[in-house]
């Protein structure tokens, strides 16, 4: 009964790590943002989500119409949470 349970554990233990480790990969895909220096973002078709600032961002924000040729159609859930913005000009494209 002692070495079933070792062996049961062993195989938990191995599966608990593949399981880690397709989590890892899943979060690591989902979280790909392309950048401009400036912004990340994210792409659907020919539009742009923005995520983020690639640095810290500016406490004056001005959010562009256009990334790199796509328009800017929205602003992602969280992307300035953690910054310290003062004010923020919106493009006449985002929501």
């Amino acid at each position: 009964m002692l070495r079933s349970l070792h062996d049961r554990t062993k195989i938990f233990r191995v599966f608990l790590a593949a399981f880690n480790l397709l989590c890892l990969l899943f979060i690591a895909m989902n979280s790909a943002a392309d950048d401009n220096g400036t912004w990340t973002y994210t792409l659907d078709g020919d539009t742009a989500t923005i995520t983020g600032c690639v640095e810290t961002c500016p406490v004056e924000l001005v959010i562009p119409d256009t990334i790199n040729g796509y328009s800017v159609t929205s602003i992602g859930t969280a992307a300035f949470w953690m910054s310290k913005l003062t004010s923020i000009t919106i493009g006449s494209g985002s929501s």
